[in-house]
């Protein structure tokens, strides 16, 4: 059992993440990066995730809050609608390229 919610833990993460957010109208796009992405997480890692779209950052917030406590990890969230991004991305953002440089999960 303890190996059990270890895995869920650091590998369920994705999976759980994926079907909440297919519930959230207004998302587009989705992102894990950071030490989650790359594989590099230990237990005091948190999970980093962009999302990208017209939604609702208060029922995005509800979701995340939930996560975090069946999971046991922390959420780092960034909120961009897509003309941000596309701003972002154009303008060679470094927080955008540090994201998209190493290795993304794409959940949406």
């Amino acid at each position: 059992e303890h190996y059990r919610q270890i895995f869920l833990k650091t590998h369920g993460i994705e999976k759980k993440l994926k079907n909440m957010l297919s519930g959230i109208k207004g998302i587009k796009e989705a992102y894990l990066f950071g030490s989650y992405a790359s594989n590099k997480m230990d237990s005091s890692s948190d999970v980093d995730l962009l999302a990208i779209g017209t939604h609702s950052i208060l029922e995005l917030q509800r979701v995340i809050v939930q996560l975090q406590k069946d999971t046991g990890r922390e959420f780092n969230v960034t909120n961009l609608n897509p003309g941000e991004f596309r701003a972002r991305k154009k303008d060679k953002s470094h927080f955008i390229s540090s994201i998209f440089k190493n290795k993304t999960i794409r959940l949406i």
